[in-house]
Formats: C-alpha cells, sequence, structure tokens
C-alpha cells in the first residue's frame, strides 16, 4: 500500500469496537478517506482483482501493527463488494 498510511490505518483501529473484522476497516477508509482509498484501487487496477488485492494488501498492514491488534480467526462475513461469499479476519486491539 502506497496511499492510505499507517496513521489512517491507526485511525480506523482506533474507531472500531474492542472485536472488528477486516471488513470493517474497508467502510471505515472508503467513508473517511474516500479520494485516498480509491486512489490506492487505481494503483492496483492492473491485478486481476484490483479490490482483492488492495483488500489483502491491506490485511497485511493491519498485520504488522502488532502493538495495536492481534489477529484471531477468519470469520465469514456475509458478501464481497462484487457480491460473492468471503471469510474475512477478525481481529481485537491489545
Amino acid at each position: 500500500m502506497t496511499i492510505l498510511t499507517q496513521p489512517m490505518l491507526v485511525n480506523a483501529i482506533t474507531a472500531q469496537d474492542k472485536e472488528f473484522v477486516t471488513h470493517d476497516i474497508v467502510r471505515f477508509l472508503y467513508t473517511n478517506y474516500q479520494h485516498e482509498y480509491l486512489q490506492e484501487l487505481n494503483a492496483n487496477t492492473g491485478a486481476k482483482y484490483p479490490f482483492t488485492e488492495t483488500h489483502r494488501q491491506l490485511g497485511q498492514a493491519l498485520a504488522k501493527l502488532t502493538h495495536m491488534i492481534h489477529k484471531l480467526s477468519k470469520v465469514p462475513s456475509g458478501k464481497t463488494m462484487r457480491g460473492k461469499p468471503t471469510p474475512v479476519q477478525k481481529w481485537r486491539k491489545v
């Protein structure tokens, strides 16, 4: 990820409940940092699935914030933005 910054991710985490899923972070980012979120997607237009690639990178960036959050497990979450069912990572604040 090059557009969405660590301070933006920290803001997104801070706004969450004690436990949350990656899709909650995605919603926070596209609601509060619309331009940056769209630019990040645009940076991945060479990928077969830009949304999937962007969200994969987001998950990797979140996993590095071990001073703030820990991975729990993958949980069913409904559907992706493309309408496909998918498991999503669940997190817990430290």
